[in-house]
């Protein structure tokens, strides 16, 4: 049976049509704009039990926003919607709330202080939550005599879409990076990873094309280990490749950005 042609609607497509509806509600008040935000990242959790179907009429709207499923589509096309929207539109709301703290004439030690509360605060709030299996997520459960599989059980959350106990811990640990980072503004280790903050669009393209490529020279090279695909023997050779990959990867975007800061009069250049 030859597989139907699909559109995998992934990380950018939901970044992107995020973008288009924070254009709009950009307008509205800043405490409208965090509420709507807190509203989206806290309460998307209580519409998981709210399932449709195919032929439902509402369907594909419902599989847009929040159902991670499958959508028909003319000519036989099918479209998988990876990344539901309504979740991150609402962790986008609350980023776009805090730009002010990245002002310019902002304080760096009074940014910390803000980050530094944001992260434990939303820290303390998953272990509480997550505890008492209270909301956000589905329950977790002590393994018998498995201290190690209780704790997995215990931070076992959902990515798709992102449940509220996936991103108190994700976003929260991201707060106290933040902090730090600004805090070791100057180090060399900041400086480095900045390099990939400067070209996002470009450093995600590029990855992406190039494990493509290596993947398929692997194939070729090697063949096939597992059926029809190529793998590796353990989690030490995904390592090993990462920290391989980390300069090849670091120099060709270094490269962008710094293309992107001497033709700003190409516009679309900052897009990447």
């Amino acid at each position: 049976m030859v597989p139907q042609p699909t559109f995998w609607l992934q990380v950018i497509w939901c970044l992107g049509l995020c973008m288009i509806l924070l254009a709009g509600l950009i307008r509205l008040p800043r405490l409208a704009r965090i509420a709507l935000g807190l509203v989206l990242v806290c309460g998307h959790n209580l519409l998981d039990p709210v399932r449709l179907h195919q032929g439902d009429t509402l369907f594909p709207v419902w599989a847009l926003l929040h159902q991670r499923d499958v959508i028909a589509l003319p000519f036989g096309f099918l479209a998988r919607t990876t990344y539901p929207i309504l979740p991150w539109l609402g962790v986008m709301l609350l980023g776009h709330a805090i730009g002010p703290w990245f002002d310019r004439m902002a304080e760096s030690a009074q940014r910390r202080r803000y980050l530094t509360r944001l992260g434990i605060g939303m820290i303390v709030g998953f272990i509480t939550l997550r505890a008492f299996n209270l909301y956000g997520d589905a329950p977790w459960h002590v393994v018998d005599n498995s201290p190690l599989r209780t704790a997995i059980s215990f931070l076992s959350m959902t990515k798709y879409p992102p449940s509220l106990l996936f991103l108190l811990p994700t976003l929260g640990g991201g707060a106290l990076l933040l902090a730090q980072c600004e805090r070791l503004a100057s180090s060399r280790l900041v400086s480095g990873l900045a390099v990939f903050g400067a070209a996002p669009m470009f450093f995600y393209l590029f990855h992406l094309t190039m494990l493509r490529i290596l993947y398929h020279a692997a194939l070729a090279w090697w063949g096939p280990t597992d059926g029809a695909v190529f793998m590796v023997d353990g989690y030490a050779w995904v390592l090993a490749w990462y920290v391989a990959l980390i300069l090849p990867f670091a120099l060709p975007t270094m490269w962008f950005a710094r293309l992107k800061q001497r033709r700003r009069d190409i516009a679309w250049l900052r897009f990447f």
